[in-house]
């Protein structure tokens, strides 16, 4: 991995990000054969395994051109209403939009979510922005890579209600 650290490193920067000894156990009392430490590491690299896998292309994502063009012909075909309507929920796609730190920052909020009592929030040297961060780096091998607008934005989403933001 270029980034010089290896997956158990990783994990390791996870794990006390997310809370070291003060973790969470989101498992019910029935659940709990494992101990909690190796659980959390078991659900750290799973999601970072879940990163490094490719994902299905199942359509091309269109561009922020091809979204505006569709928004102009809608425009010219819906009635004026409709159109009020549809803009107050608008949401074009950035040009740059990089998925797989969309997926990072949501794997990081799913794993403070389940073992973290630290608040997720758009502190750039909190720990949803590190978490976000190590797994970007974990997946890519990339180091100094800028998560923020990114966390920012599923942090917006989540505290709105979407439980997947895409």
């Amino acid at each position: 991995m270029p980034s010089g650290k290896t997956t158990a490193e990783f994990i390791n920067a996870i794990v006390k990000e997310l809370g070291g000894d003060a973790i969470e156990d989101p498992r019910n009392l029935a659940n709990r054969v494992a101990p909690l430490d190796r659980y959390v590491r078991a659900e750290v690299r799973r999601e970072i395994n879940r990163l490094r896998s490719p994902q299905p292309v199942l359509f091309d994502l269109p561009t922020a051109a091809d979204v505006r063009k569709a928004q102009e012909t809608l425009d010219r075909l819906l009635p004026p209403t409709v159109v009020a309507g549809l803009q107050a929920i608008w949401q074009e796609p950035p040009e740059r939009n990089n998925e797989l730190k969309y997926r990072c920052a949501s794997g990081a909020w799913y794993l403070m979510e389940s073992f973290s009592r630290s608040e997720r929030t758009s502190t750039q040297d909190g720990p949803f922005h590190v978490i976000s961060q190590l797994l970007y780096i974990a997946a890519t091998g990339e180091g100094d890579v800028n998560i923020v607008r990114v966390c920012d934005w599923i942090l917006q989403k989540r505290k709105e209600g979407r439980t997947h933001p895409f």
